[in-house]
């Protein structure tokens, strides 16, 4: 079975090759080798469609990169917002720089006015005047003025001390009274009967 199918395959090839019959030599010469004239023509035929191939992809090509163009934002549409933004800050910052310069014109002419010589003069006298008000303040609770009218003050002379009452005095028994120009010590005598019982009470100081 299998020989006689491979017997019928080599007969079929002997007939398709006994088919194809030439005259002379020449004949066969030309039908193994093609002419030059349609080896050219296939191959330009080849070239031509070739290029067509070419020049269709190109165009598809073009139309799908035109239709890209077209869906794709302008360049205005991209940047006018951002320009538009840039514009407003750049006015923003305009009037801000102007305004700060009128701000600081108006302080530098106030500054100016407040240096002229009879505004220094004027705050120079109402430094004075609070301050010899001061003065006349600290002058009146000032404890040695009473002296120069006629007071003394009473101190212990071991302790320094202000005496303010009879007791103190009795229990210092060495005193210091204080004129108003100069001091002088003077004793005092304890009561008969009262002994001596210590240290005089802790008393709050005038001063």
């Amino acid at each position: 079975m299998i020989s006689a199918v491979g017997h019928e395959t080599d007969t079929s090839l002997c007939d398709f090759a006994a088919d194809l019959r030439a005259p002379t030599p020449t004949a066969a010469a030309e039908i193994a080798v093609p002419v030059l004239a349609d080896v050219r023509h296939t191959v330009a035929t080849l070239a031509h469609r070739t290029e067509r191939c070419v020049r269709r992809y190109h165009e598809r090509a073009g139309e799908q990169l035109a239709a890209l163009v077209r869906v794709l934002p302008r360049r205005d549409a991209l940047l006018g917002p951002q320009r538009q933004k840039m514009d407003d800050l750049a006015g923003r910052l305009d009037r801000a720089l102007e305004r700060r310069v009128t701000l600081a014109r108006a302080q530098l002419d106030r500054d100016a006015g407040a240096l002229r010589p009879a505004v220094l003069d004027q705050l120079v006298a109402t430094a004075r005047h609070r301050f010899e008000g001061a003065s006349r303040l600290l002058d009146s609770v000032n404890p040695d003025n009473l002296l120069q009218r006629g007071y003394v003050r009473v101190g212990a002379k071991a302790t320094g001390k202000v005496v303010t009452t009879v007791a103190e005095a009795q229990a210092a028994g060495a005193i210091t009274l204080q004129f108003r120009d100069g001091p002088v010590d003077a004793r005092v005598e304890r009561p008969a009967g009262k002994p001596y019982t210590g240290s005089a009470p802790e008393q709050p100081s005038l001063l």
